[in-house]
């Protein structure tokens, strides 16, 4: 409990063992291929979703429909690139 308490009171997110299982099972579902990792590198890299089709052999749309998908999978609310690309690297998915 006093571990809890002192990530708290740094403004750092605290989980019990419990949580993190429970998000590793959610996360077990999700199948993040090679390319979705490319897509989360560029965007990390501050590239533009239509710049990235020059880096993966993608067309606009697909990539934007796998970056649509991401967010469902990876985030709670309508967050824009920084707020998934935060949410991946908090994962350990890039």
């Amino acid at each position: 409990m006093i571990k809890a308490v002192e990530l708290v009171l740094l403004r750092t997110k605290y989980y019990s063992e419990t949580i993190k299982k429970c998000i590793q099972n959610k996360f077990n579902d999700i199948i993040i291929d090679n390319f979705d990792r490319q897509i989360l590198y560029h965007l990390s890299m501050g590239e533009k979703t239509k710049d990235i089709c020059k880096y993966i052999p993608l067309s606009n749309r697909a990539i934007e429909v796998r970056k649509n998908k991401l967010k469902v999978y990876l985030l709670s609310n309508d967050g824009g690139s920084s707020n998934l690309v935060k949410e991946a690297k908090k994962l350990g998915i890039i």
